[in-house]
């Protein structure tokens, strides 16, 4: 197999973006479109002139109640998620890496209004969508100076992040030259961002039950012409593609209704250069190198239908779309499952057609009808109603009125039993609001049971939303922390500066959410956290508690009474003291300084020790050899001696034989001879 060409390849970028779901108007963006009318309340459209035209706020009331849950689970801590280490001596590294990824995304980010969005947007389109990226585009800074000298000034044009972009040169009181300058400092740091995605700029493959296996997933934003040029486009075909203007830039349900008539249209006739496109930011599985696999690459396109042009084609690191999605009420094996809009907008439906009734006839039976004999009142002030007005008349009978009889108080039971059904499918109940005056009538065990079915139903909300979309997300950004790592980022954690090079870290596959929800909750970890230290108190007698253990439980009482510092109440055992006086940092250096020095002699002491104990081994070693040369000597010289005392034995008594043998041979001549 060949690879696509580039003709193959926007024609199946533009089928997966025609059959998404969400692309121009759906039957997803009409019910999404309906819960945004719901939820302001507008008209349904069935009002009659001269009857009761109110509306009914179930939607709006239902996902305002649970909001503030959520936002105190989420974001009342200094830690959303934590990284589960994958080995004992993984503890401090999983630790690190939890500090530094909530860091950059509750520090570096507008954290607290993307989530809000994000986890609003579940509650009443069905699916909340974030985003999260690298940006690498350089930030610049507009800095001015004043009364600078020449020196000064040269030191600011010497800095390569500085550009001086204006200054103005002029003397002082005193005649010296000085210099006024406006400098543009370039901060060049790559930045993690995040940004809650609206429900109509997000397309997905109908068959899709995730985002990470999704076959199409898509962001449909408007750009303007100056966006996609400054961006490095080229600027003819940016300016030939088909434009976003006309009624069809605004054809989404869900954003007409959001917007309705705040939304301006046109007034781009005249600049050219602020002309809107659409722009698809694509992540689709395509064989596209014609190996038989599916990849996943990001194609970025611009235009409109089957005029759009592709200005981007790349594989995509990535396991899956940068992309997190959070849904209140998933339905298995679908993308997209339930809002609590969808919970309670028939409930809505019917409270407003029982609250017109009831306010019709609470009109009527106030200021019923008349019948009046013609020609025998006057109309006109009959139709002006005023207390102590007047109404001229030719005869008294000539006014009658066609009493109604009150009977509202009928449908209170009615709206009784909504609540109780509302209460009961969303977990939203007028207990966990402080809103029932006669609660305190009731039975304590009874509120009790009610309190905690209602917080189960909100807590199951909130530990998918932790399970699904966060968990998601701090998995996707702790990847791309360690995509983009290389260089050490300097982290503030507990207290610490903190150097961190997120190219050592490891991939990471367990993550621990933390989730509670309720004053119930709340108390209960409190008093977890305080049995703790009680047992910690009696354990510390045998030497099974240390700093660390105490300071671990302690934090986890302050994170329960929703305090973020709890090294404003303990020191940390590791932490260093920020906050040291300076004489004493100074001592402090003068003491190492002389702790090194002493270790230096101690070192120099053990090495002459060290020769000495040579040298005296190597003089022992010539003494004992020099001993037993003499005692050799001595031994050669009485070995010498006794052998000459031998010799001369010998030679005496082989001299002493020799004189025997003469004197013996003369005797036997003697005689001989005198015969």
């Amino acid at each position: 197999m060949t690879a696509m060409t580039e003709s193959e390849f926007r024609a199946v970028l533009q089928s997966e973006i025609e059959a998404s779901l969400g692309y121009l108007g759906d039957e997803l963006s009409e019910a999404r479109a309906n819960a945004l009318a719901r939820y302001f309340g507008r008209p349904y459209g069935d009002e009659a002139e001269g009857r009761s035209a109110v509306v009914m706020s179930e939607v709006r009331d239902t996902v305002e109640s649970i909001m503030p849950s959520l936002v105190k689970v989420f974001l009342s801590g200094e830690r959303v998620v934590s990284f589960a280490p994958v080995g004992p001596e993984d503890v401090e590294a999983a630790e690190q890496e939890t500090d530094v990824v909530n860091h950059a995304l509750l520090k570096d980010n507008d954290a607290f209004a993307a989530f809000y969005a994000w986890m609003k947007d579940g509650l009443l389109g069905r699916c909340g969508v974030l985003k999260y990226w690298w940006d690498d585009a350089p930030r610049t800074e507009t800095e001015r100076y004043e009364a600078l000298s020449d020196d000064e000034l040269a030191l600011l044009a010497a800095d390569p992040e500085v550009e001086v972009a204006a200054h103005r040169s002029y003397r002082d009181a005193a005649g010296a030259p000085v210099h006024d300058a406006t400098a543009v400092r370039t901060l060049e740091r790559g930045r993690l961002r995040i940004e809650p995605v609206p429900p109509e700029e997000f397309l997905i493959s109908r068959r899709a039950k995730s985002i990470a296996d999704a076959p199409f997933v898509g962001h449909r934003v408007r750009r303007t012409v100056s966006d996609l040029v400054a961006a490095g486009f080229d600027r003819e075909t940016v300016e030939g593609l088909a434009g976003a203007g006309g009624a069809e830039a605004d054809a989404a349900p869900e954003r007409l209704e959001r917007f309705g008539a705040e939304e301006a249209q046109g007034g781009d006739a005249d600049n050219p250069a602020l002309r809107e496109l659409w722009v698809i930011e694509c992540y689709l599985r395509v064989d596209h190198d014609g190996d038989g696999v599916a990849e996943l690459r990001r194609a970025l396109a611009a235009g409109e239908g089957g005029a759009f042009e592709v200005l981007e084609n790349a594989p995509w690191e990535g396991a899956a779309a940068p992309f997190c999605a959070l849904c209140p009420v998933p339905v298995p094996h679908k993308f997209f499952g339930l809002s609590v809009a969808d919970l309670v907008e028939d409930i809505q439906r019917i409270k407003t057609v029982l609250m017109r009734q009831m306010l019709d006839n609470l009109y009527l039976a106030n200021n019923p009808r008349k019948r009046v004999v013609e020609d025998q009142v006057n109309l006109d002030d009959l139709l002006t109603s005023r207390p102590g007005g007047l109404v001229r008349v030719k005869d008294t009978a000539a006014i009658a009125e066609e009493r109604v009889e009150f009977t509202a108080a009928q449908s209170f039971p009615m709206l009784e039993y909504l609540d109780a059904l509302k209460e009961n499918r969303t977990g939203v109940t007028k207990y966990n609001q402080g809103l029932d005056a006669d609660s305190l009538n009731k039975t304590a065990s009874g509120i009790a049971r009610i309190m905690n079915a209602a917080a189960e139903r909100l807590e199951l909300i909130a530990r998918i939303y932790a399970e699904t979309g966060f968990r998601a997300l701090f998995l996707g950004v702790h990847e791309l922390l360690r995509k983009h790592g290389g260089r050490e980022l300097a982290v503030r954690i507990r207290n610490r500066w903190v150097a961190v090079d997120p190219g050592d870290w490891r991939r990471r596959f367990d993550l621990t959410v933390h989730v509670g929800s309720g004053a119930g909750n709340a108390d209960q970890r409190k008093a977890d956290a305080l049995m703790v230290l009680q047992l910690q108190k009696e354990l510390a007698a045998f030497g099974l508690v240390g700093p660390a253990h105490a300071y671990a439980a302690f934090e986890k009482l302050i994170e329960a009474t929703g305090w973020k510092t709890p090294e404003r109440y303990m020191a940390h055992p590791e932490a260093d003291d920020a906050a040291a006086d300076p004489e004493t940092e100074a001592l402090k250096a003068e003491l190492a300084a002389a702790q090194g020095a002493l270790a230096e002699l101690r070192a120099d002491r053990a090495l002459a020790e060290a020769e000495l104990e040579l040298k005296a081994r190597d003089s022992e070693r010539d003494h004992d050899i020099a001993r037993r040369k003499i005692e050799l000597g001595y031994a050669e010289l009485a070995a010498k001696r006794e052998a000459e005392a031998a010799e001369a034995a010998i030679d005496g008594a082989r001299l002493a034989v020799d004189a025997a043998g003469a004197a013996g041979a003369a005797g036997a001549a003697g005689p001989e001879a005198a015969s």
